[in-house]
């Protein structure tokens, strides 16, 4: 049986945005937002291992694919190209069995991430970032990559230790997560004090060097209706 290939983003172009030689240039623009998105930028400079924690809204799968283009387009950094690893869990019922292959049924669990890269960077190139599911990672090695963990609130114990395996030399790691927004039925990590698989993760992992967590709360919101603040308090 051959490999699966891997859901390949397309060349993000933008003719409102003029770029010299036929938009061949890639366009790059981040701006943190906040004193979080600021701690971030600065750790991930220092860090091989980033948690970016926190409610919807904060910008966290925004902010970590920021992070890796900025990388990954820095023509002195040893990392080329950017992985993302996002599972494919439903939040409610299931929409039951979906046709087509692996590229087409991963589609609407990868379009939060082509949304957020058109709003980062134009003209990528096809293979400077690519989409796959945690579970095609098993036996491989990522070498000279970022790494990023989206909705890792619903990645489970075991999973977590094969994908945390799975770094390769000169590779970065990005984990992004909301514990209060995790689809799993329950957690099952050693420690049954814990109410998620990533508060466990992420509480064993953050002593050690090169690790860093940064967690974001309500008033970090920045990509959603102002009112998401107070929304988030209310309910949470």
């Amino acid at each position: 049986m051959s490999a699966k290939k891997p859901f390949t983003l397309p060349s993000f172009k933008s003719p409102s945005i003029p770029t010299t030689n036929e938009l061949k240039e890639v366009i790059y623009r981040f701006q943190p937002r906040g004193k979080k998105q600021t701690d971030a930028q600065r750790l991930y400079a220092t860090h091989d291992v980033l948690f970016l924690l926190g409610p919807a809204g904060t910008g966290k799968t925004f902010l970590a694919l920021a992070l890796a283009l900025g990388d990954i387009l820095n023509k002195a950094s040893p990392r080329k190209s950017a992985l993302v690893l996002r599972p494919h869990i439903e939040c409610g019922p299931s929409m039951g069995f979906r046709k087509g292959t692996t590229e087409e049924k991963m589609l609407p669990f990868t379009k939060p991430i082509t949304d957020n890269l058109a709003k980062i960077a134009f003209n990528l190139p096809p293979t400077a970032v690519k989409i796959e599911a945690p579970e095609f990672s098993r036996g491989l090695s990522y070498e000279s990559q970022v790494i990023i963990l989206d909705e890792s609130q619903n990645i489970p114990y075991t999973q977590f230790k094969m994908l945390i395996t799975r770094l390769g030399t000169n590779s970065k790691l990005i984990i992004t997560g909301d514990p209060l927004q995790c689809d799993l039925p329950r957690p099952s990590c050693p420690d049954p004090d814990y109410d998620t698989d990533l508060d466990f993760i992420a509480d064993r992992l953050e002593p050690i060097k090169g690790v860093s967590v940064v967690e974001f709360d309500a008033k970090d919101a920045v990509h959603r209706h102002p009112l998401l603040p107070s929304l988030l308090k209310a309910i949470t």
